[in-house]
């Protein structure tokens, strides 16, 4: 006998978060596998499609809020390929945990600005939001595990993965307000 409900949003939360679990166990698995030098299998992403898959979510996300989350990318995919070179699950889950976070202390109603480029033989992506912003004391603080969340709610590890995630793949990371 079906003891339980058809449709639960209770259950369904609980085992949509337990993946997501599962997901993040499996990425600090891999970047702890990268940060000790194992190679990234000559794995390639296109990183403009990373971008703009999380976008697509964090756009669904905020429409809670009513954010306006706008994405600009230059050069244009038409004149330009953006092959990547690295594990395009941990970039994604870096900028995820980015843009994430832009939303968490964005203001209804307000807007996130996303500018992914390509300058100087590197790419950059910007994200810009209209949230109150982090002491100055605090802003290095928080690309360390388990340290003080901006809220000081979370567990500190969504910056952290973020910095770990770039790093391993040359890049820099860096939050200012």
């Amino acid at each position: 006998a079906n003891l339980l409900p058809a449709e639960d949003p209770e259950l369904d939360r609980i085992s949509g978060e337990a993946v997501k679990l599962d997901d993040m166990v499996g990425e600090l698995l891999a970047l702890t596998k990268l940060e000790n030098g194992q190679p990234a299998h000559d794995d390639y992403f296109n990183f403009a499609e990373v971008v703009r898959a999380v976008i697509q979510d964090a756009r669904f996300e905020a429409s809670a809020k009513q954010l306006d989350v706008a994405l600009t990318v230059t050069p244009p995919d038409e004149t330009f390929e953006w092959i990547a070179q690295g594990n395009g699950k941990l970039v994604s889950r870096a900028i995820e945990n980015i843009v994430r976070n832009s939303l968490r202390y964005s203001p209804e109603k307000g807007k996130v600005l996303v500018d992914l480029s390509f300058s100087n033989g590197a790419y950059a992506l910007m994200v810009q939001d209209e949230g109150p912003g982090i002491p100055k004391e605090q802003l290095g603080s928080l690309f360390r595990p388990f340290g003080v969340s901006a809220d000081g709610f979370g567990f500190g590890l969504g910056l952290s993965i973020a910095y770990r995630a770039i790093a391993v793949h040359g890049g820099t990371i860096a939050l200012t307000n």
